[in-house]
């Protein structure tokens, strides 16, 4: 059984989604032989969906698993997102 690598992922409408830095990280964790899981509540994201189809060890899950959406916040630094996102990273622990 492979290692499993889990993150979060969250493009607030009007933002630009995931970028290439990201996306390399991602793959490289997939090239060291991890499986990566992606929680994401942009489920619909056509380039998390191209990943899913081009990896067998990538898997697109939804982050309402983890923290509902309805308890989504955000604060003010950049997109809003990273302060929901280290509360989002605890409660997967």
């Amino acid at each position: 059984m492979k290692q499993e690598i889990s993150s979060f992922w969250y493009t607030p409408r009007g933002y630009k989604g995931i970028g290439l830095m990201e996306l390399l990280s991602i793959k490289s964790f997939i090239d060291n032989g991890y499986k990566f899981i992606l929680y994401t509540y942009n489920l619909d994201d056509k380039i998390f969906k191209k990943l899913d189809e081009l990896f067998d060890d990538f898997e697109l899950k939804d982050a309402n698993e983890i923290v509902s959406f309805k308890n989504y916040f955000r604060d003010d630094r950049g997109s809003g997102v990273a302060a929901f996102s280290d509360y989002f990273r605890y409660n997967l622990l």
